[in-house]
């Protein structure tokens, strides 16, 4: 019986504990679900909501939660902010008007709890810490994300975010991260004092400052990159708020249809880290239609320091809109002209950033570009900048030919390859070009207009059937062109030097400090050629040569003095001609001219006379040029004498003195040479003598004064315009006589004030001789006196002209008229129709 009672016994205080715990679950659920209606329909007390927001304040989280209900989500927390603990920070960080989050216990370590929270919130609005170096002005669109959702578990010494999704700026991210907490000071004892005063906690900052005009620029350069297709950014960071500077970060960035200003590109991949002191940009790839730009940089944060390098195959010219104005500025200024972007391969740094684009090394190639009307079809080469100095060698360029303007400039102006470097010193304002190849040298004449010595040296030449080789280095001081240096050889066939037709030359110059080398010069033209050295001072204007050579004359002055045609325009050769020159010309004063020249030409054409097989030479002192111990072939006889001119770039006057000798030349010879129309029955020998001065600068008479002799034997001389009218007034006097002529001529003349005059000039005939006095003037003509006896003066004919002397006074002439009109009269008769006989 006991026993069962006993039994009864618990069972009944089992049913009595069963069924107070079944109503306090009861009541217990009741007041769960009333305390969840009221949390819902309510929300949290504020009492006891700010009572968790002092704990988590505490805790170390400055947050600020207006007010928090209870969904079937989790937690919905409204006006929501997240303040920043740096004193200098009066706003929150992060603000949202709604977020909702639901918490459960993270996994946790020894002695490490933690819980996890799921969060997601939407029209968060960011203002940044003083501590993140970054001022966004008010209006920016950056301030607001549209969206985020995120997991993170919380534990006392750090915040791990995962699964972390934004809508930010049309961007959609990815992020996982981990924030670390700043560690805080806990208080001592109470009562207690420390012995020494604790130091001030430094605070942190990143250590580059973006402030708020910086920010809006590079908001505007983002601003001009539109995509069509996605944008994704997936982020790895670790934050540390005791120290931002310490913190890291790795970041992807992937787009599609990406048009920038208004160029457009298939793909962009950007991926960069941080971690202080560096920021790397392991990769930046921006793709255009099978066409790709990549770059990698890096930044050095401590020591502020920036490398990088970039290679690019895009070749489309449209990039050049994402140049900067100031380039292409200075594109347009030098005349440069892309119809493709060069490929490039460059590497940079390490450098401030700001000089970043002053130390680089690389490579490029490029295509159809254009400089002052120079066409390079194509180049490649290496490029290198230190500072102000730009270095770019090994260059390998093909110049575009421009033979449409062979015609107007004479030469072939034909294309070919370039070898060379082109280096550019800009702290020292120094430039440089050296280069080598086989393209015609008047493709540089544009480029090269401001160097005028460069272009006069390369205009003297032309090449109209193939370009030739040549060697060329020049450069100068851009801020003084007076520095200006240049080395210039070349070889070519078939080159043509101031109108005369070389078959080869080979000439080697150069130009520094106002005087222009040419050494050696060696030229030739068939068998003749060539050859020595001349030194041209264009600041001094003279020059020093040592030629020698059987090519035209004005060839040789050209190469040794180009500023006074004397040869083609006052004397031109033909035939072989040898010259050997030596000495200094100064073309300036004429001062200190000293030369001697030795010449042989087969022809040699002066203003009054045509001479053949000439040999003679030539000195120069000072303005005087003479031609001394001449010697030649004179219209079939022989002539001899001397020549001197005064060049005194002073005066306007060219004086001269002449004095020459003329035995047995042909006269009808001499009348062409003197470009006078011959007759056919005009014939005779010449011989004659004269001494005299006078001027090129004018009429030969104008400034002639002189004396001289002449004949004419054996010849037949009435065709002659001064005698056509005197056989015609013979015949009409004595008509008889139907064939008239006349066979010999003599005198001695002289000339002085603009006349030439003679007081013994006699001519004869087969049955007459007459005797004259008179003068000739260009500007009145003829005013002579003639005396005609009708027998010879020799045998019995001179014995009949004694006995008709008295008779022979009614023959007394008057020749007046021009030259080509001389007209004839009788002194002694009223002339009679017809008596008054003019030349025909």
């Amino acid at each position: 019986m006991k026993r069962f009672s006993r039994s009864r016994r618990a069972a009944g205080i089992t049913y009595v504990v069963v069924h107070v715990l079944v109503r306090l679950l009861s009541v217990l659920l009741v007041l769960l679900v009333a305390a969840f209606v009221f949390l819902r329909l309510y929300g949290m007390p504020d009492p006891l909501l700010q009572l968790l927001v002092r704990r988590a304040n505490a805790a170390g989280i400055p947050i600020q939660v207006e007010s928090l209900s209870l969904t079937m989500r989790g937690w919905l927390a409204g006006g929501v902010s997240y303040y920043s603990r740096h004193p200098d920070d009066l706003a929150p960080m992060f603000e949202a008007e709604e977020v909702l989050f639901s918490r459960r216990r993270a996994a946790q370590s020894e002695n490490v709890r933690g819980w996890k929270v799921d969060v997601s919130a939407s029209q968060v609005r960011i203002t940044p810490s003083v501590e993140w170096g970054v001022s966004i002005p008010e209006a920016s669109p950056v301030r607001l994300v549209d969206e985020i959702s995120l997991t993170a578990a919380m534990f006392p010494d750090r915040v791990v975010f995962s699964n972390a999704a934004l809508q930010w700026l049309g961007i959609e991210f990815h992020v996982d991260g981990v924030l670390l907490k700043k560690p805080r000071e806990l208080p001592g004892p109470r009562g207690s004092r420390p012995d020494q005063p604790a130091e001030k906690v430094q605070e942190t900052v990143l250590p580059v400052y973006v402030d708020a005009a910086a920010f809006e620029a590079l908001e505007t350069r983002f601003n001009q990159l539109s995509a069509a297709g996605p944008i994704r950014a997936d982020i790895r960071f670790t934050l540390d708020m005791g120290n931002y500077a310490a913190s890291a970060a790795d970041v992807s960035l992937q787009a599609e249809d990406v048009e920038l200003r208004g160029v457009d590109f298939d793909d962009v991949l950007v991926e960069f880290s941080y971690a202080y002191p560096r920021v790397d940009v392991s990769r930046l790839r921006i793709g255009r239609r099978g066409q790709a730009l990549e770059m990698q940089a890096e930044y050095d944060l401590a020591s502020r320091l920036a490398a990088g390098r970039i290679d690019s195959s895009i070749t489309a010219r449209k990039l050049l809109q994402l140049a900067p104005q100031e380039a292409l500025g200075l594109l347009a200024k030098a005349g440069v002209q892309f119809d493709e972007l060069p490929e490039f391969s460059l590497q940079a740094g390490p450098a401030p950033v700001e000089a970043l684009l002053q130390q680089f090394s690389g490579s490029f190639s490029l295509r159809d570009v254009t400089y002052a009307g120079l066409v390079i079809e194509a180049a490649h080469g290496t490029v290198q900048r230190s500072g102000g100095f730009l270095d770019i060698k090994d260059v390998e360029a093909r110049v575009q030919g421009q033979e449409y303007r062979a015609a107007a400039v004479g030469s072939g102006m034909a294309g070919g390859t370039v070898q060379g470097r082109v280096f550019w010193d800009a702290d020292r304002a120094l430039f440089g070009v050296e280069a080598e190849g086989s393209a015609d040298p008047n493709l540089l004449m544009e480029p090269l207009a401001r160097v005028s010595i460069a272009t006069n040296v390369i205009g003297r030449f032309s090449f109209p059937e193939e370009p030739p080789r040549i060697s060329l280095q020049l450069g100068a001081c851009y801020t003084n062109w007076h520095t200006f240096h240049m080395d210039i050889s070349g070889a070519g066939h078939d080159v043509v030097f101031h109108e005369g037709r070389l078959s080869s030359a080979n000439v080697s110059a150069s130009y520094t400090n106002a005087v222009l080398e040419l050494d050696p010069i060696a030229v030739m033209d068939g068998a003749d050629f060539l050859k020595g050295n001349a030194s041209i001072n264009f600041r001094g204007n003279a020059a020093v040569f040592d030629v020698f050579g059987s090519l035209h004359p004005a060839l040789i002055e050209d190469a040794v003095w180009p500023f006074f045609n004397v040869f083609g325009n006052f004397i031109n050769t033909a035939g072989k001609t040898d010259i050997k020159a030596r000495g200094r010309l100064d073309w300036a004063s004429m001062q200190t001219t000293d030369f001697e020249a030795e010449v042989e030409a087969e022809r040699l054409e002066v203003p009054v006379a045509v001479m053949d097989q000439f040999k003679g030479r030539v000195i120069g002192r000072g303005a005087r040029i003479s031609v001394t111990n001449a010697v030649c072939g004179l219209y079939g006889g022989k002539g001899s004498g001397s020549f001197g001119i005064t060049l005194d770039p002073a005066v306007k006057n060219l004086p001269y003195a002449m004095n020459v000798r003329i035995s047995g030349a042909d006269l009808k010879r001499f009348q062409a040479g003197m470009k006078r129309p011959p007759h056919a029955r005009t014939k005779g020998t010449l011989s004659g003598k004269l001494q005299v001065r006078s001027d090129l600068s004018d009429h030969f008479l104008v400034h002639a004064d002189g004396r001289g002799s002449i004949s004419v034997e054996d010849g037949e001389l009435v065709d002659l315009p001064v005698f056509s009218g005197f056989s015609k007034l013979m015949r009409k006097i004595m008509p008889g006589f139907n064939f008239f002529s006349i066979t010999s001529l003599g005198c001695d003349f002289r000339i002085k004030k603009g006349a030439v005059s003679t007081k013994n000039a006699a001519f004869t005939g087969d049955l007459f001789h007459a005797d004259a006095a008179g003068s000739y003037s260009y500007t009145e003509g003829y005013d002579a006196e003639v005396r005609v006896n009708v027998f010879g003066d020799k045998g019995l004919s001179k014995v009949m002209r004694v006995i008709t002397s008295p008779i022979s006074k009614l023959f007394e002439l008057h020749l007046s008229g021009m030259l080509d009109a001389p007209e004839w009269r009788l002194k002694n008769f009223t002339p009679t129709p017809g008596a008054e006989v003019d030349s025909d």
